[in-house]
């Protein structure tokens, strides 16, 4: 792009792309071991680094993760200030900013000035960051193949490599925050936003990298053997193909060519009160539409749209500020909110188009759905009663065809175990223990097995699960059942509100069908036993697998009465998922975990909590299901497992260790990924109500318990 394309204040090119809401600006560094890092925006995975003694350092926005300690970084960082915790020191500060003015002879190569000017001054250095970025990783690539004790002069030069790449990555980024932390950016449309953040984060990620790699190459000959090798095989990984560093490439490399001249025209100067930094959520600044704009979208509508109820959800953590004048935005705030602790809901009428442009332009909306037409019958709901999450064709209808969950990439384990492994001493004397308590703990044979009769005794894991916290998802607990007591351990209950259970439109569509249905009051009680079965399979003190874990019980599902007991029916129904319910559930495990910080809406629901439980390190674990004819990618969450994130898919094998035949499978080609395999027959323990013992759910509750991380 030459500077004669760059518009002008005069000019004013049509763009009818949607606009979006823009990430509220973030830069703040940290010193570490006599080096600055910038740390990832809120929003960005943490940044792994490699230190000069082979250890690895974590990145986060608010905080570091530095050989074992972990050092908590105050919000609003205006000038260096010590931080010490166990021995280890950082300094935080402000981070790389450099803020345009109207005299910056660069502003736009041309003279001029505005947002899109001192965009397009930035274009030239994006690509040769890009270019810088990969030559390093091609010579990354040759090293990390090289034969070990061949390193010498070809460390050298890499460290060179990189962190002259480093210093023109740093100039990328300091432009971009400096233009963010100046301007609104209101007029960008999705692809300008999308370039200009993809290129700022992942020009932090790569700069931190490369310049502790860049640290760490120039004393690779004083290195240990052991070292050595761990960093050759953290450079493997970075510039692999499809890697970190490629990334990088590709995001400066799509900065370089966005057409920015096609971007919106509005070219304001910089203002001394542009939206100054905070730790999370969006500035004012960036959150206001004009009514004006809203008028417009509203009238533009296909005349032939009906207005419908839609429920929009916000990210956890929004202001509260923010989410006021979001409502007035969208409609005066004549809708009704629903202000929970640290996220908000709001009602309103809306067209289908309106949803859409709505959920395209405020990032900090988990979903916009509407429920009309989402309830599928009592004989097909009767087929759901044990599924966490019904499957993924119900007829939601959400706004957007981009799913929350793909805006934003997973982050792969990397090298090293993704769970750290404790070694574990059993327990002999299980002889009495049922089938599949003997078969967990028996040396590995191949199917089939022998009768289980001549399984070894259980030998159980000696901690018994002590300072392990199981959280269960399902449809209710009896609490009165001794395996169940919180003698010695913490056993914790949630259960979801009928507000969040249930829409006035699923309940007038079961009323069509039932007139005199009533919903019952909330209570974490089960009509079904399934939830009881699953606690005690997994927590139970006298039949569980960890019995001295704590648990927290969560109800995700309400229930509701038929209004009618004809004989051998079962008038209270459960209710089925909804995205409201779930999120509820998702926040209270988010503020318990970290109390600092159905179809479609679903997935957006559920693909953000994978996001933030990739983060931490907290594995999910997902009954398969009990229908062949069901694929996992047909199914949520399983649609969104993989080999190397935290959902981890359970499927059923028989009392010799085959198939059960009844387990959901993955389908080759498909989403999905089946991770192992457990008992699923005959898994009897107690609970009242409906008598059912065999299924990937019991396969599930007995793997959550032999997992080797936290839980």
């Amino acid at each position: 792009m030459t500077s004669s394309t760059t518009p002008r204040p005069t000019q004013s090119p049509k763009n009818d792309k949607p606009r979006v809401q823009f990430p509220e600006p973030f830069s703040v560094a940290a010193v570490i071991d006599g080096l600055t890092y910038e740390l990832p925006h809120p929003d960005e995975p943490p940044i792994d680094i490699i230190l000069i003694d082979g250890s690895i350092a974590q990145l986060f926005s608010g905080r570091v993760v530095l050989r074992g300690q972990t050092l908590l970084i105050p919000s609003g960082i205006s000038s260096a200030q010590p931080i010490t915790v166990g021995g280890q020191t950082i300094t935080a500060q402000p981070g790389l900013s450099k803020r345009p003015d109207n005299t910056d002879d660069n502003n736009d190569g041309g003279g001029g000035v505005g947002l899109f000017g001192f965009l397009g001054g930035v274009v030239s250095a994006a690509g040769s960051a890009g270019k810088s970025i990969g030559n390093a990783a091609s010579g990354a690539i040759k090293f990390a193949s090289s034969a070990a004790g061949s390193g010498g002069v070809a460390s050298s030069e890499l460290a060179g490599a990189f962190s002259s790449s480093v210093s023109s990555v740093a100039g990328v980024v300091s432009s971009l925050t400096g233009i963010q932390q100046s301007f609104p950016l209101r007029d960008l449309s999705k692809d300008g936003m999308k370039s200009f953040t993809s290129a700022q984060n992942l020009g932090r990620s790569s700069m931190d990298w490369m310049k502790s790699m860049a640290n760490v190459l120039e004393e690779f000959e004083s290195l240990k053997p052991d070292v050595q090798q761990r960093v050759r095989d953290n450079i493997r990984e970075f510039s692999k193909p499809g890697g970190q560093l490629e990334k990088a490439v590709a995001a400066m490399e799509a900065f370089k060519d966005l057409p920015w001249e096609e971007e919106a025209p509005k070219t304001d100067s910089p203002t001394p009160t542009a939206s100054a930094q905070s730790s999370r959520g969006v500035t004012s600044t960036t959150t206001k539409v004009s009514s004006t704009s809203a008028s417009s979208s509203s009238s533009s509508s296909t005349p032939t749209e009906t207005p419908m109820h839609y429920y929009i959800i916000t990210e956890y953590e929004t202001p509260l500020a923010i989410f006021e004048k979001f409502i007035q935005d969208v409609d005066g705030g004549v809708g009704k909110a629903d202000v929970r602790s640290g996220w908000q809901i709001y009602e309103t009428n809306l067209t289908k188009s309106r949803a859409e442009e709505i959920k395209a332009r405020y990032l900090f909306l988990v979903t916009v759905y509407t429920d009309v037409g989402s309830f599928r019958g009592e004989e097909e709901d009767e087929k759901e009663m044990f599924r966490a999450v019904s499957r993924i064709h119900d007829t939601w209808n959400l706004a957007g065809s981009e799913g929350a969950y793909d805006s934003q990439p997973r982050k792969k384990p990397g090298t090293s175990t993704f769970f750290d492994l404790v070694p574990r001493a059993l327990l002999s004397g299980g002889e009495n223990a049922p089938y599949w308590k003997k078969m967990i703990s028996s040396p590995f044979h191949n199917p089939p097995l022998k009768p289980t009769s001549q399984d070894p005794p259980y030998a159980a894991d000696d901690s018994g699960g002590v300072g392990t916290t199981i959280y269960v998802l399902d449809d209710g607990f009896e609490l009165d059942q001794p395996d169940l007591d919180d003698t010695g351990r913490t056993v914790d209950t949630f259960f979801v509100s009928n507000d969040d259970a249930f829409s006035s439109e699923y309940m007038n569509s079961v009323r069509a069908m039932k007139a005199n249905a009533y919903i019952m009051n909330a209570h974490i009680g089960s009509a079904t036993g399934h939830g009881t079965k699953m606690a005690i399979i997994a927590g139970g003190k006298i039949n569980g697998v960890a019995p001295k874990a704590n648990l927290y019980l969560m109800k995700i599902k309400g229930q509701y009465n038929t209004g009618e007991n004809p004989p051998g029916s079962r008038p209270i129904k459960n209710s089925r998922i909804t995205p409201m319910s779930l999120t509820s559930v998702f926040n209270e495990i988010r503020v318990r975990l970290d109390p600092s910080g159905l179809g479609p809406a679903l997935e957006d629901v559920i693909g953000k909590f994978i996001t933030w439980c990739e983060n931490i390190k907290l594995p999910i674990v997902v009954a398969a299901g009990n229908d062949p004819a069901l694929r996992l990618h047909q199914q949520l969450p399983h649609r969104l497992g993989t080999p190397s994130n935290t959902i981890l898919t359970v499927g059923g094998v028989n009392e010799d260790g085959t198939l059960w035949s009844s387990t959901s499978m993955a389908e080759a080609g498909k989403p999905g990924s089946m991770s192992v395999y457990a008992p699923a027959k005959n898994i009897v323990v107690p609970a009242t109500g409906e008598s059912i013992d065999t299924g990937t759910s019991q396969a599930a509750a007995i793997v959550v318990c032999n997992l080797p991380g936290p839980l």
